[in-house]
C-alpha cells in the first residue's frame, strides 16, 4: 500500500501558476503544509481542465475499464474526480506519527468474511511508522492508512481507530475512509515544484493510493506483492499481481496526461515515459488477474 520510487530520476520542471482554489473538497490534516496544500490544490485544479475525452478511443477505453467506469461514456475530469473523491477523503503529512494516533476501540468486530485475506498480506504484521522509512535506493511517496487501518483491524478482529492532529476520529469500518499520509517524496528532491511532470507525478499517485481503498477478501486493499529480480525494485513490496490494480491505474494516467499535456518539452515527455514504463514494469501480467474492487465494509 505504499508507493515507492527508484532513486536518481531526474525532473525537468517548466513554471506553472498556483491556483489557491482546490479541486476537490478533501480534508488536509493539520500536518501537511501550507506549500504542500497549495501544491496539491494546484494539481487538481490543472486536472479539471483536462480534456480527458479527447484522448484517443483506445486509452479512453482502457482507463475507464481498470478504474471500472462504464467505457461508452466520454471519460470527463469531472467523472474522474468523482471516482477520486469516494476513495480519497483525508490527506495526511508527513510529521503525523502513526504509533501515536492508530489505536483499537472495540473487540471482537463483526467483519466482512473475517477469515479471507489477500494472498499477499500478513495479517499478523504491526501497522507502524516503518511503512514510511526509506529503504536502500528507494525514497517512499505516500501509504493509505485507511485501507492498511483496516486490514490490521479485521486481522485482529478489532475495531481500528484513526485520530487527526485536530483531535478528531474517524472509526475505520471500511478502507473506503481514504485516508493517506503523504511522504516527503512527494515534494522534495526531483519530485519539488509546480511543474508539469511533477503535478502529473503527483496526480498519478493520488490515484495509485486510492486504489488501495478498494477492494474485498482476497482483492482488500489491492496490496502489493514483493518484486522479483528484473522488476521494479526487486526485493520491495512495490509490484502488482492485479491487472486493475495501483500501478496499471498510475500508468495509464500517466499515459493519458502525458498525451494531452500541451506544455511539455521533450526531455519532460521522455521522463515521463520513463515513469509509465517503471510502473509498467511492476504490474506481474504473468501471474496477474482482474481483481474485485468492490469495498469492503460498504
Amino acid at each position: 500500500m505504499i508507493r515507492s520510487i527508484p532513486m536518481g530520476w531526474t525532473f525537468l520542471f517548466v513554471f506553472s501558476l498556483l491556483v489557491s482554489v482546490p479541486a476537490q473538497a478533501l480534508v488536509y490534516d493539520s500536518s501537511v503544509t501550507n506549500r504542500q496544500r497549495h501544491l496539491l490544490e494546484a494539481d487538481l485544479e490543472y486536472f479539471k481542465q483536462i480534456p480527458f475525452e479527447t484522448l484517443p478511443d483506445d486509452l479512453q477505453f482502457n482507463l475507464a475499464t481498470v478504474l471500472g467506469l462504464d467505457p461508452t461514456v466520454p471519460l470527463m475530469s469531472d467523472r474522474l474526480l468523482a471516482w477520486l473523491d469516494e476513495r480519497l477523503k483525508v490527506i495526511l503529512g508527513e510529521s503525523w506519527d502513526p504509533q501515536k494516533n492508530l489505536f483499537y476501540r472495540s473487540t471482537p468486530y463483526p467483519y466482512v468474511n473475517p477469515d479471507v485475506f489477500p494472498e499477499t498480506a500478513t495479517p499478523s504484521a504491526s501497522v507502524s511508522s516503518a511503512a514510511l522509512s526509506v529503504p536502500v535506493a528507494t525514497v517512499r511517496v505516500a501509504m493509505n492508512w485507511g485501507g492498511a487501518t483496516y486490514l490490521k483491524g479485521k486481522s485482529l478482529q478489532q475495531l481500528w481507530v484513526i485520530r487527526f492532529s485536530d483531535g478528531s476520529e474517524v472509526e475505520v469500518t471500511s478502507p473506503r475512509v481514504g485516508v493517506i499520509q503523504l511522504a516527503d517524496g512527494m515534494f522534495s528532491g526531483s519530485a519539488a515544484g509546480s511543474g508539469r511532470v511533477a503535478q502529473i507525478f503527483r496526480l498519478a499517485t493520488l490515484f495509485h493510493e486510492a486504489r488501495h481503498s478498494d477492494g474485498n477478501g482476497k482483492s482488500l486493499t489491492f496490496d502489493h506483492v514483493i518484486c522479483p529480480a528484473g522488476r521494479g525494485i526487486p526485493g520491495d513490496k512495490s509490484c502488482d499481481s492485479s491487472l486493475n490494480g495501483a500501478y496499471t491505474i498510475d500508468a495509464l494516467l500517466t499515459e493519458a496526461l502525458s498525451a494531452l499535456c500541451t506544455d511539455c518539452t521533450g526531455i519532460e515527455r521522455i521522463t515521463l515515459s520513463n515513469q509509465i514504463s517503471d510502473s509498467r514494469g511492476r504490474v506481474l501480467t504473468e501471474i496477474s488477474q482482474t481483481w474485485d474492487p468492490t469495498p469492503e465494509g460498504i
